[in-house]
């Protein structure tokens, strides 16, 4: 799975090109099952914007998706792409994510930092991902971006810097009026940005501001907040040649504003916010007209911008560390089966293990608490070392016969597992005479029952040693290393008893012996030399066995004379 990215942003499209490549909100959703029709497209999502286009899309087929998309843009939007061809950018892989990450910090915006750009990727992906668009990458990429852009507002000083286009709107007013307090501004259309805009121009003193939607009761509601008034829509034209600047922030298709439907006597200014356009652009050729569209908001932002490289440098060492975490995920992606099988096979085993230890001496819930908290422990820290050296490996056709190995040698062989078992009993048995029976004088069943696990372990251990050194004797090492330490750490946290310590010795054992004898069993079964070499070498990179730092010596200091001698 790859990751592509397909956009334009007001960086690098005038407004002429923007317009006739966005898409509504109503459009968007039947763009989305379009494109989802296209079997390369795995996952998609699509965020247009006032200033941006750009598809976010999973492909097992990066150049042969992008043409598709190209010829599915010149279609729908019936334009010839070689003409505005030098207008888009394309990212791949973690440049898409990367350029995702800029997008929502407000990085990419032309009013730095803003906050309206986190709340329209965070729409985007939801109705992308409500539809059934989205999948394992983006809903992890998404969730990753906007928790960083809220990082952002919340970490920085951009988040006092108060900045959004309806600050910049306000800016544009008191620059073209002295004095607001005797004048009236009608905002067509009650969305968030118009809300934005009307609070910034009441903190500037506007006189009187007019809310009109194609819904009244929206912005009635909006009206009501900010004490304002609100108008039907069809009442519009009564009411429009009372105010001295109008404000315009629509999904409308089409000009609202033009010179077959509007004029004025009296100086005004026009802000269009729209995309596509709301206002005919030649209005501003009429006289009193003083007309801003997005563009032309460009050259404020720009100075805007030049005043606030320190946020900048603020914000991007915020990416750079959040976008690792991202990065670190999404490199687990190929691999990922291996990892949940492994994960699922050890959680089975230790759950199975745990069970048998409190059934067998009779444990209550504490103690449980205490087993679980240490082998969850162990089975992260031991999937933790594949996890890592597969991580490192690029070689394609290396990562998959590593997830192989992993995949083979740990697995259940049930009638080899049966075999060695029946050996480890026979041995208990014919050894009963070497144990010395005085060890047992005034033991409870309990601790007996302790004594025989932990010299059956200890056999278990001298058994692999044998049959496989020494591999085993380095996967061994390793693990009881991890085992030992993690023990140790839950013991020195909680204070437990010597009771406990037995305890969780013969729970966590019992586990690593096990999942070591998935490799030694399946090992077995390999006839042939060449391939057994390549299944070691493949073992001893992944858990790094040739590292001598890699684990420790373990062996804690010996117990009292009540430990069990064997004669081996």
């Amino acid at each position: 799975m790859q990751m592509l990215l397909i956009g334009l942003s007001f960086k690098n499209a005038s407004i002429n090109i923007r317009e006739k490549v966005s898409f509504s909100q109503n459009e968007i959703e039947n763009v989305l099952f379009k494109l989802k029709c296209y079997d390369e497209i795995k996952e998609i999502v699509i965020l247009s914007t006032c200033n941006r286009t750009e598809f976010y899309i999973i492909t097992d087929e990066l150049e042969k998706t992008r043409n598709f998309l190209i010829t599915f843009i010149e279609k729908e939007k019936n334009i010839n792409f070689n003409s505005i061809q030098d207008s888009f950018y394309t990212y791949y892989n973690k440049f898409a994510a990367e350029h995702l990450y800029r997008v929502v910090s407000g990085i990419e915006s032309l009013v730095l930092g803003e906050g309206e750009i986190l709340r329209q990727v965070k729409d985007s992906f939801n109705k992308s991902f409500e539809l059934g668009m989205t999948g394992k990458i983006f809903n992890a990429l998404f969730k990753f971006a906007i928790e960083t852009g809220k990082k952002i507002r919340t970490e920085t000083s951009i988040a006092h810097k108060k900045i959004s286009t309806g600050s910049v709107v306000a800016k544009i007013a008191t620059d073209n009026f002295e004095i607001l307090s005797d004048k009236t501004a009608l905002l067509i259309g009650a969305g968030k940005i118009s809300k934005i805009t009307a609070k910034n121009l009441k903190e500037k003193g506007i006189g009187k501001i007019i809310i009109v939607n194609r819904s009244f009761e929206k912005a009635d509601i909006l009206a009501k907040e900010l004490d304002c008034i609100a108008m039907n829509y069809e009442n519009m034209n009564n009411i429009i040649n009372e105010a001295h600047i109008i404000i315009v922030c629509t999904g409308a298709p089409e000009y609202l504003l033009s010179r077959d439907n509007y004029y004025s006597n009296k100086p005004v200014l026009l802000i269009d916010l729209s995309m596509p356009r709301n206002i005919e652009p030649e209005l501003s050729l009429t006289h009193n007209i003083n007309l801003y569209d997005l563009d032309s908001l460009e050259k404020i932002f720009i100075l805007n911008k030049e005043q606030q490289t320190e946020v900048v440098k603020e914000i991007e060492l915020i990416l750079a560390e959040e976008m690792l975490k991202f990065v670190e995920w999404y490199n687990r992606i190929d691999f990922y089966p291996v990892i949940s099988f492994l994960s699922s096979l050890f959680e089975e085993l230790s759950s199975s293990k745990v069970e048998n230890i409190i059934k067998k001496f009779n444990l209550d819930d504490n103690d449980k608490k205490f087993i679980d908290i240490v082998t969850k422990a162990i089975i992260q820290k031991i999937i933790h070392y594949p996890v890592t050296n597969l991580k490192m490996t690029h070689d394609k056709e290396l990562k998959k016969f590593y997830s192989e190995v992993l995949t083979n040698l740990f697995q259940k062989n049930t009638e080899l597992e049966s075999s060695m078992e029946a050996n480890i009993k026979l041995y208990q048995i014919d050894s009963t005479e070497e144990i010395i029976i005085t060890s047992f004088l005034g033991q409870q069943s309990n601790d007996i029952e302790m004594i025989l696990d932990q010299e059956r372990i200890k056999f278990t251990d001298f058994y692999n040693m044998i049959e496989f050194s020494p591999l085993v004797s380095s996967l061994s090492n390793l693990f009881e290393d991890i085992r030992y330490r993690e023990s140790e750490k839950t013991i020195r946290k909680y204070k437990l008893n010597k009771n406990n310590e037995k305890i969780i010795y013969i729970a966590t054992k019992d586990i690593i012996q096990k999942i070591i004898n998935f490799v030694f069993t399946n090992l077995k079964i390999i006839n042939d030399e060449n391939l057994e070499k390549k299944y070691s070498d493949a073992l001893t990179y992944l858990f790094q066995l040739d590292n001598k730092d890699s684990y420790q010596k373990y062996f804690r200091k010996k117990e009292n004379s009540n430990t069990v001698l064997i004669k081996l």
